[in-house]
């Protein structure tokens, strides 16, 4: 399962909420999933719950820290977000019985970011040289 949040709307705490609820009942029509979605948080919950009776789910998390890096110049806002994503994001670390990957990309460390914070079972593998032609761009690549 991916999630691009590059897409959604985060002008406000509201809007964030609002559009990753869209993503997800986007991410339920696509897999014929039939959930509820009371909020981004339960939503995913449900789609990663119900996506697992096939099979353990990878979910694919690009730019999570948009939200909040968009709103720098406004750090209420910044806050509001980043409080929302530790709540979404949490949702995956009762999750880790259906989950069999998580990957996400974002221009910041996750670990300085605290959005995983609630899931902190996750290993950053940024720095790891065992991974570094993984993503990005080899020492051999710059010469």
């Amino acid at each position: 399962m991916y999630l691009n949040l590059a897409e959604v709307l985060n002008t406000n705490t509201e809007k964030l909420e609002a559009s990753l609820q869209r993503v997800i009942a986007k991410l339920v029509k696509s897999y014929k999933a039939a959930i509820e979605i009371p909020s981004a948080q339960a939503g995913l919950q449900n789609l990663v719950e119900a996506l697992s009776t096939k099979g353990k789910v990878v979910v694919l998390i690009d730019e999570y820290d948009k939200p909040i890096i968009d709103h720098l110049h406004n750090l209420e806002v910044a806050k509001g977000n980043r409080r929302l994503l530790q709540s979404f994001f949490g949702a995956l670390k009762n999750l880790d019985e259906h989950i069999k990957l998580t990957f996400s990309t974002g221009i910041s460390r996750f670990s300085k970011v605290s959005l995983f914070s609630q899931a902190n079972h996750l290993k950053d593998i940024s720095m790891d040289a065992r991974y570094g032609a993984m993503m990005g761009y080899t020492q051999e690549e710059l010469v």
